[in-house]
């Protein structure tokens, strides 16, 4: 007769341990949902970096490379260089240029794009914006200048837009 409350007892430590499994497992998938600010503000600092950054200042291997060749112009910002890079029709160095100086700054599990003219440069994740709950946007207007003194030669305007989104 002792022998059947054993029993008893292990059934409902097995039915407890059960039901506390199951009460963390699904307390543990909570619903993620994106920080506008958290997302505004990585925008905001890899468009300052861009904007704000030379192309000397850069420690990158790829940068370095097309410094050595004399294909990047040392005092222009990473913004200006992708945009002469367009202007001159060199998508190739400017795709290349945002891939490598964007590796380390944005975060995975973000979607991103770099458009110019509506001529989409580079664009990290295939799956579309569309189907994110959070987008943004930046946009700027720069105009290139090719040359210097009265033989400069300006290009422009020359409108820039990087968007930043949740993948899901």
């Amino acid at each position: 007769m002792g022998k059947r409350g054993y029993f008893y007892l292990i059934d409902a430590f097995i039915g407890l341990s059960i039901l506390v499994i199951s009460l963390l497992v699904i307390l543990s998938f909570n619903a993620f949902q994106p920080s506008p600010s958290q997302t505004m503000t990585t925008l905001d600092d890899y468009m300052n970096v861009l904007l704000n950054t030379q192309i000397r200042d850069l420690d990158n291997a790829y940068i370095f490379s097309l410094r050595q060749s004399g294909v990047v112009q040392d005092d222009a910002t990473i913004f200006q260089q992708i945009a002469m890079f367009y202007v001159d029709g060199k998508y190739a160095y400017a795709r290349d240029t945002i891939q490598n100086v964007s590796f380390g700054l944005l975060p995975s599990h973000k979607g991103f794009y770099y458009a110019v003219n509506g001529t989409m440069l580079y664009n990290r994740s295939y799956e579309k914006f569309d189907n994110s709950s959070l987008v943004l946007v930046s946009r700027k207007i720069t105009y290139v200048r090719n040359g210097a003194g009265l033989n400069a030669t300006v290009f422009g305007p020359v409108l820039t837009e990087v968007a930043l989104w949740e993948l899901i």
